[in-house]
């Protein structure tokens, strides 16, 4: 203990020789100065981690290329600090990558080098198939994009490396999360901007994204999850802010909110007190009114034990194809606890895969189960547009009998819930069959005297139904 002591009187007026003259003029000695830094470098480190996000398209990839063009819309203002990329290099093998980006879509602008700014131009270590490559480090140039904005990128390797996947028709236009969208119709590239181009293919990959408009200094030790870098040697305190967030908290507002984002889904409800028929099947049409990802259904049964239902789904209406189960494609076939006439019986999100359906697009769905257990209402007239929110319209349907080819009664109102998340950030005004529109509310029911002028009028009953909620004049 003794030798310890006397070799910290040692340390301590060796330092004071160094720094004695400095210090002279103020109330801190280089002794406490030399205890500070002492301390500062044993002391953990109370920085606290950046919580990165990624969201990704998908890595089941069937093609390889150069390079792949994409493009994204924030929901939300994000700054991008990195990619993902897919790759069949593994092993530790490093992967010459570019990363460059537009404001915009990158279509037109696929030759056009000077349209582009390089951020990212170094090596990766690629990961192998089916798993996701980072690029990312302190070198690639943080990227803002505004809520509502569109964004472009473009990811360059020097030889067939890069994986990605054929987009077909039917296929998943969107990967949508509360933060940002990422558009499935992308393009391959051959190598360089001179290289040819094939459209539409899936990039397979993602983003990496912190919530905010102003880029911060993030590098892979200080995002959450991994590891934190180790204290760098210092004699003295530092005098200036550090890169990194203080213990305490701070008198300015952080570069990303701290509350949870709000998710911008939205559901559409049928009446379901009034049902009066059932069915093994019902077929019905919704038009959107602005661009949307369907992610769940619910239906109305009046069964309380296990149901088996499927849902099939097409582009257009039913009518035509209400007969030909080839036109549909499968979107749901799981068993579900019925929940009782009156009450929605919803259908889990995970067990329903996303039908995307853009602005001014009618999609028609056929919810179906292996009895008579659906409840509908009769309809008043055939195609008639019998509902409607901010988001979605829904028209007049048709129940069915157990077989796909069975007998089709039109004119049937289907009951159930729609839970669908909107892709565009300000959906209105919006534009239906060309003609821009604001969204006007409805009222229902009319009363005697309220008409709209080249509106949309149609009898219910002994009431009329005033119908202007987003629609162009007829």
């Amino acid at each position: 203990r003794g030798s310890f002591h006397h070799l910290w009187l040692i340390i301590c007026k060796t330092f004071n020789l160094i720094l004695g003259p400095f210090t002279k003029s103020h109330t801190m000695t280089s002794i406490h100065l030399f205890t500070l830094a002492l301390l500062h470098f044993l002391a953990p480190s109370t920085a606290q981690p950046l919580p990165l996000q990624t969201h990704s398209t998908i890595y089941s990839s069937d093609q390889v290329s150069a390079g792949s063009m994409f493009n994204l819309k924030a929901k939300s203002d994000i700054v991008i600090y990195g990619l993902d990329i897919h790759t069949a290099k593994a092993g530790g093998e490093e992967l010459p990558v570019q990363v460059w980006t537009k404001s915009g879509s990158y279509s037109g602008f696929e030759l056009d080098q000077d349209a582009w700014t390089l951020v990212f131009n170094s090596t990766v270590v690629g990961n192998g198939l089916d798993a996701p490559t980072p690029v990312f480090s302190e070198e690639f140039v943080p990227v803002p994009v505004k809520v509502g904005a569109m964004q472009s990128f473009y990811v360059a390797l020097q030889g067939p490396y890069l994986r990605y996947s054929t987009w077909n028709t039917g296929d998943r236009r969107f990967y949508i999360n509360q933060d940002v969208t990422l558009y499935a119709q992308g393009a391959a590239k051959r190598k360089g901007f001179s290289g040819g181009i094939i459209e539409p293919r899936v990039f397979n990959g993602g983003v990496k994204y912190l919530l905010g408009s102003e880029p911060l200094e993030v590098s892979p030790q200080n995002i959450a999850g991994l590891p934190t870098v180790a204290p760098t040697v210092s004699m003295v305190p530092s005098l200036t802010p550090t890169n990194y967030p203080t213990a305490r908290p701070t008198s300015k507002p952080t570069a990303y909110p701290t509350a949870s984002p709000i998710i911008r889904t939205g559901s559409f409800t049928t009446a379901f007190d009034n049902s009066d028929t059932t069915y093994a099947g019902t077929m019905f049409d919704i038009l959107a009114k602005y661009d949307m990802e369907i992610k769940g259904l619910g239906f109305n049964t009046f069964r309380t034990d296990d149901v088996n239902v499927q849902v099939y789904t097409k582009s257009g209406s039913f009518e035509g194809s209400d007969q030909n189960i080839q036109d549909w494609t499968l979107v749901v076939n799981t068993t579900v606890v019925g929940q009782g006439i009156g009450v929605p019986t919803m259908i889990p999100e995970d067990s329903f895969e996303r039908v995307t359906v853009l602005r001014s697009q009618r999609q028609a769905f056929y919810v179906t189960s292996d009895g008579p257990y659906l409840r509908a209402t009769k309809g008043v007239q055939r195609g008639l547009e019998v509902d409607a929110n901010d988001g979605i319209l829904l028209y007049t349907g048709a129940g069915k009998r157990l077989n796909p080819a069975g007998m089709t009664t039109f004119n049937r109102v289907w009951n159930g819930v729609v839970v669908y998340e909107t892709i565009d950030s300000n959906p209105s005004p919006s534009k239906l069959d060309g003609v821009e529109t604001e969204t006007a509310s409805y009222i229902f029911p009319a009363e005697a005297s309220t008409y709209v002028q080249d509106g949309v009028n149609s009898t219910l009953g002994s009431k009329a139904q005033l119908l202007v909620d987003g629609l162009p004049k007829r």
